[in-house]
């Protein structure tokens, strides 16, 4: 017991946050190792679909047939075998699909950090071009989609972070494109407080260079669509424009002098600085 108060006394003390991962099972560990299993069939090496396999514990099928695989179990033409980390993880094609429920319901209006990694896979011989698209759908409310393409070789991370619109007890990872396959690992969904938003952003953002000569670029580590305002000393707007990821700033009509910028998403503002134009 005194070892145990010590502790959260001494994670106080550094304010550390410690958050639960809302997704049960979410790298996908826990499940039958003895051979790759269908998540509702079990494939043969011809792809033939035969006799219906449990798949990993905790979820149950949307829409035939998922798969969770074991490293070094391989079918289909698929050009990976290795999860992101441990042992096995799992692969969704086409509209493909699967639902857990959530450890902790969703709150409405409260904050969240889903995060994950995706390899985009080629399947059954189809080439590594065709689009691959992943939704997050929560019971009752929120449907957040991955980007459209990506890696087919390296693992890659995603998170974004989102207001949950409606209490949610369920989520499903489905497939958003026929003809698609991609391989999944790690899913976490975690809560944060308007501190922690901050924090998320404050690592992701990126503002160079300033002071700038001619044009400047923002960089935002994000999935979502954004807006950029500048405005003058006098607090009048004189630019704005919406983007993902990226945007290059050049405005000839920009005089030499001090600027104040505010990046703002759906929910409101999310930074705001000062910008010198030499």
């Amino acid at each position: 017991m005194k070892k145990y108060l010590m502790l959260i006394i001494f994670s106080n003390a550094l304010n550390i946050s410690i958050s639960q991962n809302l997704v049960p099972n979410g790298d996908f560990e826990l499940g039958p190792d003895t051979t790759s299993v269908g998540w509702a069939h079990k494939l043969e090496t011809n792809c033939a679909i035969t006799t219906p396999m449990a798949g990993p514990d905790y979820w149950t099928v949307t829409t035939v047939s998922p798969d969770r695989l074991i490293e070094g179990q391989i079918y289909c033409n698929w050009t990976n075998d290795t999860p992101q980390s441990g042992h096995a993880y799992i692969v969704v094609g086409g509209y493909e699909g699967g639902k857990a429920t959530l450890n902790s319901p969703l709150e409405q209006d409260s904050t969240y950090e889903l995060s994950y990694y995706l390899r985009w896979e080629t399947f059954r011989g189809l080439e590594d071009s065709i689009a691959c698209r992943i939704q997050f759908n929560f019971s009752g409310g929120d449907t957040l989609f991955s980007p459209s393409d990506g890696d087919s070789v390296n693992w890659q991370y995603y998170d974004t972070i989102f207001v949950a619109s409606a209490n949610s007890t369920e989520m499903e990872i489905k497939g958003a494109a026929l003809y698609s396959a991609a391989e999944i690992d790690n899913v976490s969904l975690v809560k944060i407080v308007e501190t922690g938003i901050l924090e998320y952003y404050e690592k992701r953002i990126n503002i160079f260079p300033n002071p700038f000569n001619e044009e400047f670029h923002c960089t935002v580590k994000s999935n979502e669509t954004l807006e950029i305002i500048i405005f003058d000393v006098t607090g009048r707007k004189i630019f704005n424009q919406e983007f993902n990821n990226s945007i290059t700033v050049n405005d000839k009509n920009l005089l030499k002098g001090i600027y104040i910028y505010e990046l703002k998403n759906k929910n409101g503002c999310i930074k705001r600085g000062k910008l010198i134009k030499e």
